[in-house]
Formats: structure tokens, sequence, C-alpha cells
């Protein structure tokens, strides 16, 4: 997650959706001044060697700290920080309302049922008895299978631009326009290489796995306009 005061506008990171390459990219235009979340050491190493910033100004401030925020630091739990994969409602809570109101706020969205291939394999790298597609996408957690809550709060998108991981190249020109950065901003290989199954989801998705994913991601589909 970055919040960029020398480019005025907000990213919101969502899961499985190219994230972390476009933060990797957007660090470089940042500002000493600018939230940037942390990454993994890896990352965080290829951010460098790529001239980004790394992450700086996370500690939420003291007089934006709600209540929960606050019992958190009676029982030692430290400060309340913004981390990679903080969501709308908590960002708006954060920040100042200025900010949140007049900065261009963004995220990415991705096809449900190719990004549920994706999490499958990234969640389950390092076991060698992985459970059925079905099973994993009727228990995996709604705030895994779904990003919605990244860019919408109680249901209603809170963003600007949902940008299309379809098309990303094409939707950071657009993106980059509507902040007035003239420069070109291209996106560094940040890709994990734990997808096994390359093959298209509609040749790995039968039809129970394709009905549980529609009915859990069935807002950003009417959204966006997703098909299978």
């Amino acid at each position: 997650m970055i919040v960029s005061h020398k480019h005025r506008f907000i990213f919101l990171k969502s899961h499985k959706t190219g994230g972390t390459s476009l933060e990797l990219a957007l660090s470089r235009i940042c500002g000493e001044d600018d939230i940037i979340t942390p990454l993994h050491e890896r990352h965080e190493r290829e951010r460098n060697e790529i001239g980004g910033l790394g992450p700086r100004n996370t500690d939420v401030p003291i007089y934006r700290h709600r209540l929960e925020d606050w019992n958190l630091i009676r029982h030692g739990r430290g400060r309340r920080a913004f981390w990679e994969h903080v969501n709308a409602m908590e960002v708006r809570a954060w920040l100042p309302r200025s900010i949140w109101r007049n900065y261009h706020k963004f995220a990415v969205e991705r096809n449900p049922w190719d990004r549920a291939i994706s999490l499958y394999w990234w969640r389950l790298r390092d076991h060698h008895d992985r459970p059925s597609m079905l099973e994993f996408v009727q228990t995996v957690e709604q705030r895994a299978i779904s990003n919605l809550e990244f860019y919408a709060i109680d249901g209603e998108v809170v963003v600007d631009h949902v940008l299309r991981y379809e098309q990303l190249a094409d939707e950071i020109a657009r993106m980059c326009r509507r902040i007035g950065f003239d420069g070109t901003l291209e996106l560094p290989h940040a890709k994990s290489d734990s997808r096994k199954d390359r093959r298209p989801y509609q040749e790995v998705l039968g039809p129970e796995e394709r009905e549980v994913i529609a009915e859990r991601c069935s807002r950003e589909i009417d959204l966006l306009g997703y098909e299978f």
C-alpha cells in the first residue's frame, strides 16, 4: 500500500493482482514523506536494485487512533501501522479526511476464476498433500477469495479507479495521466513461480468450482463484467 503526497494518490493493494510489481514501480516516483509499506525481503532487495524508495512513514498518527487501536497499545501490542494489504475501511479511518477525499484512489482487480487458481498455488506452495481445488475455494476465507474489501466499504466502491489486471499496462498509463505523472511507469518482474498449472482457468475449473467462485465473488464479477 502506498499513499503518495508527492503525486496525491492512494494505492490499495489487493491479493494476486500484480500488486507487488506495481508497488515496486510506484516506489520509484514516490517522495520521502510518502507512506510506503514493507514488502517481503526478496522484493525489498528488488526495490533497492531498481532505485525505489523503501518502507517509510507507516505508523498511524496517534490522533487518528480509534478505541480499538488504543486497546492494542494498552495491552502492549504496539501502535497501529499501515501494512501491505490494508483494506479501504482502515485506510479511510487512519488518513485525514482531506487526503482520503482529494487524493486519487485506485486498486487492481483480476478475473476471480483465474485469481482463485493463482491463490491456490501460492497458498499451498509448500504443501505436498494439497486439497482439491473445490475444497479450497469452498473453505478459504472470504477476504482471500474476494478482493472487494480492498476497494469497497460495505459493498460500495470507494476508489476512483479499479484497474483491470488483464490490461494492466494500458490501465497504468491511464492512471498516470489522472495523477498528472507524465513519465513512463514500467513494471518490474516480481512474479511468483509457485503456480505449477499454467492452463487457462476454463480448463482447470469444473462446473462446481466455477459456481462457488461466482457466488463468493459475485459483486466484483458484476462490477467489472467478468465472464467465465
